[in-house]
């Protein structure tokens, strides 16, 4: 998701992604000259073939400064859950920015679950508004498939989707994986794949 639209003080009923994060970053403080240049600085690294491993790591752990301190001067309890949440998609609009769809995806949503329990209502559905647009943009793999069980399974077992995911696993070895945990729940594989328009293991 990109940040670069004239920020608005007035919004529809149904907030767009690009609205509610103008608006979440606004009120955490990421708009910030030094997060854009530590942004700035990861992209560039991310998409020169030459940058060395080193300097990518370097400026992911600026950023990581950066944030943290952002995080930290926040007054409550909330205010520091929004700025984590702010972290997130910061995170993941770099991913997009570089063309990492998956890793975007992956990042956004796990945005919108952190949004979701702290009962951020306009956050998560904005965030879940994005995350349908570019599912429904992705060919099928293993990262749309584990979005879009959102709902059908609980949160521990897409969480170990998403790791299984990580460690290497591909798009059939995730459908047996989805489908084992789906029997596990009481829920109907064939039923669930059907309603998300995947073919079952």
């Amino acid at each position: 998701m990109t940040h670069d639209a004239e920020p608005t003080d007035t919004f529809d009923d149904t907030p767009t992604p690009s609205h509610m994060t103008e608006l979440l970053f606004r009120e955490v403080g990421f708009l910030t000259p030094d997060v854009a240049e530590a942004n700035a600085a990861v992209t560039a690294g991310l998409t020169d073939p030459m940058a060395s491993e080193v300097a990518i790591r370097q400026a992911w752990t600026e950023l990581s400064k950066i944030v943290e301190g952002i995080i930290e001067s926040q007054a409550s309890d909330e205010a520091r859950a929004k700025a984590y949440i702010a972290a997130i998609i910061n995170r993941a609009s770099i991913f997009r920015t570089v063309g990492n769809l998956s890793r975007y995806l992956e990042e956004m949503d796990g945005a919108e679950v952190l949004a979701c329990n702290a009962r951020l209502d306009d956050v998560s559905a904005a965030l879940t508004a994005e995350i349908d647009k570019i599912c429904d943009e992705m060919e099928p793999s293993p990262e749309v498939l584990i979005v879009r069980l959102k709902g059908y399974i609980s949160e521990g077992s897409r969480e170990r989707l998403w790791r299984l995911f990580t460690d290497g696993d591909d798009m059939q070895d995730i459908l047996s994986s989805a489908f084992g945990m789906l029997i596990d729940e009481g829920e109907d594989p064939d039923e669930v794949f059907g309603a998300i328009g995947v073919s079952g293991a």
